[in-house]
């Protein structure tokens, strides 16, 4: 070695005062097992002022050789200008990114910090640039798209969500929190522009979020975080859920700002993450019902997060507490205005529905309940009148039964008389007995309820139908009398005639794919990496447990399509690209001691 600095003129033999050889066996870089709590070694390490750590071996830093050469570079310019911190050699390759020299400036220069994820996000030069790029694509994007359906998309969910925003209630059809989220919007601005620009700018927002959230605590390298974006930056189907009146929207964009917080929660030890997580967990239970199963993944967070168990308690019990009065609040109302607690009138409709596909498909149920006798005779009526047409409109599970079938019929049958009764408080009395309905079908038919509707379903979550999506407007060219009145449109035609969007038949296939490919990739963990990266296992024991309960509760609750699992798809592909990486790593590692 001497030698070789005397022929590239870097040092002559003279200025040698020691040396010393240690030679151990395949010593190599690895981010398994403790390597969490390296902050201990360096710390430790960092408090004797004339110790610099440099190199790969020793940083124990899986660095580039230009980046390993650099560490020492960087620290003799510290022990030039008399800098004992070694923060700065610890920041190199930190970010994925070369630092800059000064020319003006030969001695170290104080460290970029980027210890919070704010920091992290907003002061590495790449990131910065990576978000400039982003909105311009994402504005350039939004014109275009606007250019081509200028109007936003209604369906019969979004005049549910108008009428309710309109006379202010406190229960609806669907949970109340997108409806009060129109209303307030509407103080602003009347424009339907505004309101999906704002839309699809909240949904990018909070999967970039999740993107950084992901690069912040798992660290994948560059190549992650460029499939990532790119698959955020140019997805056309969050331009087109975000041109809907609905909360899918804003529900999928909550949804990854609440996972980002348990993923938060399993590597720092911060109290306001326990904060945000709890708002952002009674927020989303009063958009979408889908939340239901929200707090048994926020309750693993909790359990395999890094706080005391005191804290662990007590941030769990806030996200109850503040879940149980949105609970109880909505529970009073419903009570008061059918004589039943319950938190929403559309599951005992959902309920019957699910069951009525499954009960289209097999014999008519002699045994069935006097109360639901004159139910059942129109709803056999209906199967037989479905059995004698070529097409069936339930031939897909669906909304069918929801909005044209016997249970709206009966309910505008036996209500006939009364003329005094609001229509929601009718609609919202029904719900219960059609729950009582469904039940009992599921209970007495459970085998063919198995196999005629859940196995069926089961098949959807892995491929979901595109529904609206394969539709500008449904295919009308019009709008509601309420959607006109709301957004202040001069009539309700619209300006260009409707037509299917062809892309998205082949969105399915991509699920599925995205689904599979999930499953072996944990497999492939299992196999080459096991239990020894517990900062990767904790993150994917995480989202396994969210994957299945989203499984479950999607299957059981109602027929599944494409914009329900837009969230589910996000975080899936993302895990699958982060794994990927890891995977790449572990078996390069691999090949390199067995060599």
């Amino acid at each position: 070695a001497i030698r070789e600095l005397e022929k590239i003129g870097l040092a002559s033999a003279e200025d040698v005062l020691d040396i010393t050889v240690q030679r151990m066996e395949k010593t190599y870089p690895a981010y398994f097992g403790t390597y969490d709590r390296f902050d201990v070694v360096k710390n430790y390490i960092s408090s004797f002022g004339n110790l610099f750590l440099v190199g790969r071996n020793g940083m124990h830093k899986y660095n580039n050789t230009d980046h390993s050469m650099l560490t020492a570079m960087v620290a003799v310019d510290n022990v030039i200008a008399g800098v004992t911190s070694k923060e700065n050699l610890w920041e190199i390759n930190t970010e994925q990114e070369y630092h800059e020299e000064k020319e003006t400036a030969p001695v170290a220069t104080a460290p970029v910090e980027y210890k919070t994820f704010p920091s992290f996000v907003f002061k590495t030069p790449l990131h910065k640039r990576l978000l400039w790029a982003s909105a311009f694509f994402l504005i350039a994007q939004f014109i275009i798209f606007k250019l081509m359906y200028p109007y936003p998309n209604f369906m019969p969910d979004s005049y549910s969500y108008i009428g309710a925003a309109m006379s202010n209630q406190d229960i609806s059809t669907w949970p109340v929190g997108y409806s009060k989220f129109l209303r307030v919007f509407s103080s602003f601005t009347h424009s339907d522009m505004a309101l999906v620009l704002f839309q699809y700018l909240f949904l990018e927002a909070s999967i970039i979020c999740f993107i950084f959230t992901l690069m912040y605590f798992l660290k994948p390298g560059r190549v992650v975080m460029y499939i990532l974006f790119a698959f955020a930056v140019f997805n056309p189907l969050l331009l087109f859920m975000s041109n809907y009146v609905s909360a899918d929207a804003m529900f999928t964009g909550l949804s990854l700002l609440w996972l980002s917080s348990l993923i938060g929660m399993l590597y720092t030890d911060s109290r306001a993450l326990i904060w945000w997580h709890a708002v952002l967990l009674v927020v989303l239970f009063t958009v979408r019902h889908n939340a239901l199963y929200y707090p048994v993944v926020s309750l693993l967070a909790f359990v395999l997060s890094k706080y005391s168990w005191r804290l662990r308690i007590m941030g769990f019990g806030l996200s109850l507490v503040l879940v149980g009065l949105f609970v109880w609040h909505t529970g009073n109302k419903y009570k008061e205005l059918t004589g039943r607690r319950t938190i929403s009138a559309f599951g005992g409709w959902q309920l019957a529905a699910n069951a009525l596909y499954m009960y289209s498909r097999m014999p008519a149920d002699p045994n069935v309940p006097a109360r639901f006798k004159e139910l059942d005779r129109m709803v056999r009526k209906e199967f037989d009148s479905l059995n004698k047409v070529k097409v069936r409109p339930d031939s897909v599970l669906g909304i069918y039964y929801l909005w044209h079938g016997p249970l709206p019929r009966y309910l505008t049958e036996s209500t006939k008389k009364d003329t005094v009764t609001p229509y929601f408080t009718r609609y919202a009395k029904m719900g219960h007995f059609y729950a009582d309905y469904g039940e009992y079908l599921i209970k007495h038919h459970s085998t063919s309820f198995v196999t005629k509707y859940l196995i069926r379903n089961f098949i959807n979550y892995y491929a979901p139908p595109v529904e609206f999506l394969g539709f500008y407007n449904m295919g009308a060219d019009t709008v509601q009398a309420i959607a006109k009145g709301f957004f202040s449109y001069e009539k309700n035609t619209k300006k260009i005639a409707s037509r299917p969007v062809k892309m998205f038949r082949y969105f399915p296939v991509g699920s599925a794919v995205i689904n599979i490919a999930f499953i072996f990739s944990i497999i492939g963990v299992l196999i080459f990496i096991g239990l020894r990266d517990k900062v990767g296992v904790r993150f994917l024991l995480l989202i396994a447990v969210a994957w299945g309960a989203n499984m479950f509760f999607s299957i059981l609750a109602s027929p599944i399509v494409l914009r329900y699992e837009v969230f589910a798809i996000v975080v899936i592909f993302s895990t699958c690209v982060v794994i990927g990486s890891r995977l790449r790593e572990e078996m390069l590692i691999v090949s390199l001691n067995s060599n």
